[in-house]
């Protein structure tokens, strides 16, 4: 055994570089710690598999691998690796700390997601698996525990490699190492080696309709028997998921076939967005009770071996994510507080607490005034109930609109769609606490007020509270999902979310087709869809322009051999054009022209055509011995070669000069010899 997992690990530093400060989960294969990482100086998660693995030499080749591969890759829905090893307290990987809690934790506090929520959360998932399996990444354990949040309630897939090394290792370790999570098991995982990236799929609409449901659908029986009954029949999806429901059946399947690709759900899934509500903020459950450690703060080790850290009898507790022993790259959800008696707060995604923070202030502030209020206000109203018994209904009637001596009282106007600045005055006028609340309404001008209480003709003494709603802006539009769109249908689907493209920004791109869209920023920030926002912001596309366009190189001279490889060097075609030229200056075989010219700007794949060289034109001097003068000139005429004399003074040619079957260039003379 080694010293974490002895001591619990809290305080020792990894590679002098890690220090562990809190641990956040652990289960029979793994402990999670935040740690600091003392180079770098910021924190991370540090999972410290068992020490047992490190027996295993496959488990340690193919967590390497599989670990270099995650670290290679960055997306915004995938839990980055940072950094992989192996020491004396075992195999251990570094990743990004996201301090939201996984959604196993979230529903381990009785919390259900609705479908809108369970749709975004779907297709977050969806384009982080998408993206993976286009690289040949395949998770094979979606579940609760393996998705994770930041605090803005960001979404990403955690241990993608992980899981793979560990199903290659051997399934049970001599300690008891057990692997693998059938719950959440498409029914081919029940044959060994099968399955391709739509398993990952259907593991993901089982956590779907948990995350709503609150129950996994088929995970009654033994591990053998529920894979056994998920091959016959397949996922039963709630008629509540409604427009979602349709693609949550296909990728559902028991048939692996008849599942759509991540990239396939991901679409469908956007595509039920258009007929759903904008979802409320995840009620995320966070990772550590009561914040998280600031940088070089250690919490509290666990307590030595041997010893059972139990404070006045009670045993600290480290909860596994989930039933069957579930467990996620943040496992275990949390270390809950053994004092408390209720639930944790929830963190909500996209809030800091501070809204909460001023309406709790508020209230104190309102609960102060009224134990100051003057000792002759609480002797009036003494005076006004001893009234009400004495006199009856009638009298109560009479006194009930009356003040107390010296106590101002006015009218309550009605306040409704006015500015607020103007209301605060006349608060401020008659001595009244203004308690504000923003809410958003599509009907009334920003800053105005569209309800209040008391209502308008409200007779109301000093020192009381009026509470106001003010608008403070339109309802926020959830962005649509646009990102791998055709640049145009991008622009449709933000103007019909009432959205405004500011810009189109194209960049070059070798793997991304042109048009598609690559980013949107909404603002100036950088957004996924799914996220609320005004109406009307500014957005800004920066979509692919297909690849780098190619700079044609210079293959005059080259030979045809090496002409193509120059070609194909800058992802080019070359095409030989069907006639081949002569040549006094490019050898035969060579190239002696080109189209385009060089230097020319041309798209990737385009063809370039080339002119071979036949070589120097030469022309034999044809045999006209025998000939007449005439006849001889027109047969020196017909291979384009000229008469340059005539000599001997006869008309039947006898020799020539140069000699029959001599080559010369076209144009080059040749004497005739006709002796009489």
């Amino acid at each position: 055994m080694t010293a974490i997992w002895a001591d619990g690990g809290v305080g020792r530093t990894i590679e002098s570089r890690y220090r562990l400060v809190a641990l956040v989960g652990a289960g029979a294969s793994a402990r999670v710690y935040l740690a600091d990482d003392l180079r770098l100086k910021r924190q991370v998660a540090v999972k410290v598999l068992h020490p047992g693995l490190a027996r295993d030499p496959l488990f340690l080749r193919r967590f390497a691998q599989e670990a270099r591969t995650a670290a290679a890759f960055s997306h915004p829905h995938l839990v980055a690796v940072y950094d992989w090893g192996d020491d004396a307290d075992g195999p251990y990987l570094v990743t990004e700390f996201l301090a939201g809690g996984s959604l196993r934790s979230l529903l381990a506090t009785g919390a259900r997601l609705s479908v809108s929520q369970a749709v975004k959360v779907g297709i977050e998932a969806a384009s982080g698996l998408a993206a993976a399996h286009r690289r040949g990444m395949i998770h094979r354990d979606i579940k609760p525990a393996n998705l994770l949040f930041d605090l803005g309630g960001r979404l990403r897939i955690g241990d993608f490699g992980l899981v793979r090394a560990l199903s290659e290792a051997a399934l049970t370790e001599p300690d008891g190492v057990v692997l693998g999570t059938v719950r959440y098991a498409a029914p081919e995982r029940a044959l060994p080696g099968t399955g391709d990236g739509r398993t990952d799929v259907y593991s993901l609409v089982l956590t779907l309709v948990e995350s709503v449901t609150g129950e996994v659908p088929g995970a009654q029986g033994s591990g053998l028997d529920v894979l056994a009954a998920r091959q016959l029949h397949d996922i039963s999806i709630p008629e509540e998921f409604g427009p979602a429901a349709a693609i949550l059946r296909r990728a559902g399947s028991a048939v692996p076939e008849d599942r759509p690709t991540a990239e396939e759900f991901t679409r469908g899934l956007e595509d039920a967005t258009e007929h759903l509500s904008a979802p409320d903020r995840l009620p995320l459950a966070g990772i550590l009770p009561g914040g998280l450690p600031a940088f070089g703060e250690a919490t509290a080790t666990l307590p030595p071996a041997g010893q059972d850290g139990s404070v006045d009898g009670a045993t600290p507790e480290v909860v596994a994510s989930g039933s069957g022993g579930e467990i996620g790259i943040f496992d275990v959800e949390a270390l809950e507080e053994p004092s408390s008696d209720q639930g944790r707060a929830g963190l909500l995604a996209d809030d800091d607490g501070s809204d909460r923070r001023r309406r709790a202030d508020r209230r104190r502030e309102r609960r102060e005034r009224r134990g100051r209020r003057s000792p002759r206000r609480g002797l009036w109203l003494t005076g006004v109930a001893l009234v009400l018994i004495a006199a009856g209904t009638t009298a109560a009637v009479m006194v009930s609109s009356v003040e107390p001596e010296g106590v101002p009282t006015a009218l309550v106007e009605d306040f409704r769609g006015r500015p607020v600045a103007e209301v605060r005055t006349i608060a401020d006028l008659h001595g009244w606490t203004l308690d504000e609340d923003p809410v958003r309404s599509d009907s009334f001008e920003a800053e105005s007020v569209i309800r209040q209480s008391p209502e308008p003709g409200t007779e109301l003494p000093e020192d009381s509270i009026i509470s106001v709603d003010v608008v403070s802006g339109p309802y926020l539009v959830m962005t649509p999902w646009v990102v791998g769109y055709q640049i145009e249908q991008a622009e449709e689907r933000l103007a019909a979310r009432g959205f405004q493209v500011a810009s189109r920004e194209p960049v070059f791109d070798e793997v991304v087709p042109a048009g598609q869209v690559l980013v949107m920023t909404v603002d100036g920030e950088p957004l996924d869809g799914g996220l609320l926002r005004e109406p009307g912001a500014e957005v800004e596309l920066v979509f692919s322009a297909g690849p780098v366009p190619r700079s044609v190189p210079a293959v005059v001279g080259l030979t045809l051999e090496d002409a193509a490889g120059a070609v194909a060097a800058e992802q080019l075609n070359l095409v030989e054009a069907p006639d081949r030229e002569f040549s006094e200056t490019v050898p035969e075989g060579s190239v002696i022209a080109q189209t385009p010219e060089p230097g020319t700007q041309v798209d990737r794949g385009s063809d370039i055509e080339v002119v071979v060289s036949k070589g120097p034109d030469r022309r034999a001097v044809p045999n006209v011995i025998g000939m007449s003068i005439e006849d001889a000139t027109s047969a020196l005429e017909a291979v384009g070669l000229v008469r340059t004399g005539v000599s001997g003074g006869g008309n039947i040619v006898d020799s020539v000069s140069p000699r029959v079957g001599t080559l010369l260039k076209p144009g080059d003379g040749v004497e005739l010899f006709a002796p009489r």
